[in-house]
């Protein structure tokens, strides 16, 4: 158990690593994917994790959208066959 949560909180720090986003709200994220990780097989369900991980960005990013003005962050999300990244911009 203690080795399936580093290895997703190694993800989720891989995933968060281009966002804008403060490093208080990160650590928000990830500590809250980190409180359900999906598995299979044994492992880190990756695929389910990374959705995790993108939704709960998102609600981060609007939540601090609406705390700091509407439109201050806007999510832009790449996501493809073999990643996903999420970055913010001012």
């Amino acid at each position: 158990q203690r080795a399936l949560r580093g290895d997703a909180r190694e993800e989720a720090e891989r995933l968060l690593e281009a966002a804008t986003l403060p490093k208080e709200a990160k650590a928000r994220i990830i500590e809250t994917v980190l409180a359900n990780v999906p598995t299979k097989d044994g492992a880190v369900d990756l695929e389910k994790f990374r959705e995790a991980v993108v939704a709960e960005t998102k609600r981060e990013g609007e939540y601090l959208g609406r705390i700091m003005g509407q439109g201050k962050f806007k999510m832009i999300s790449i996501i493809s066959f073999s990643s996903v990244s999420s970055v913010y911009r001012e």
